[in-house]
């Protein structure tokens, strides 16, 4: 495959991972892996329909939630509660996934609502590979995040792409703040 094709393929593929985005931000970063926008994979994965037969989960790395030097307190505590987050997502545990929501989040959202819009399975794993905390109350988490979704001529392909989102510290705590759809 070329590069043009390459692009073409991670742009298909993160078509089906962003379900109704039409963002034109969307691109592949130096090493030719899919990058999405803040909040859009995140926001839009939920919308992927779930996948055929049986899927193997691929634990998060032991690496992911352990600090990176230079590291704030704040960058380190965000750290440790999106791998959480995702960790949720992938064993299949909505209930644990959505207390890490904002306070906000789950007013506009009630947890019957959010679960109906995960679908189970499509995450095989997930690691936070950046914390970046530029505001004292805000960070931006990216994650590589490996999905399984239909390919192109049937069948499951693994996809592997680096969604980011936004965390809030509020009332002394961190919560994800999903994008607004």
């Amino acid at each position: 495959m070329g590069i043009s094709t390459n692009f073409y393929f991670a742009t298909g593929a993160l078509a089906l991972l962003n379900a109704c985005s039409t963002s034109p931000n969307i691109g592949t970063d130096a090493t030719n892996k899919a990058v999405v926008p803040v909040g859009v994979a995140a926001r839009n994965a939920e919308l992927i329909p779930p996948t055929t037969g049986a899927l193997n989960q691929f634990p998060a790395t032991e690496n992911a939630v352990k600090s990176k030097p230079n590291e704030s307190p704040a960058e380190q505590s965000v750290r440790l509660r999106a791998q959480k987050r995702w960790e949720h997502l992938v064993k299949g545990d909505i209930d644990l996934a959505y207390t890490y929501l904002s306070p906000n989040s789950r007013l506009a959202q009630p947890l019957d609502v959010y679960k109906s819009r995960i679908r189970v399975g499509f995450w095989q794993s997930a690691d936070v590979i950046r914390v970046d905390c530029a505001e004292a109350s805000r960070c931006v988490v990216q994650s590589k995040v490996r999905v399984k979704m239909p390919g192109i001529r049937g069948g499951l392909i693994d996809h592997e792409s680096v969604v980011s989102e936004d965390w809030l510290g509020l009332t002394g705590e961190w919560w994800y703040v999903p994008s607004p759809r």
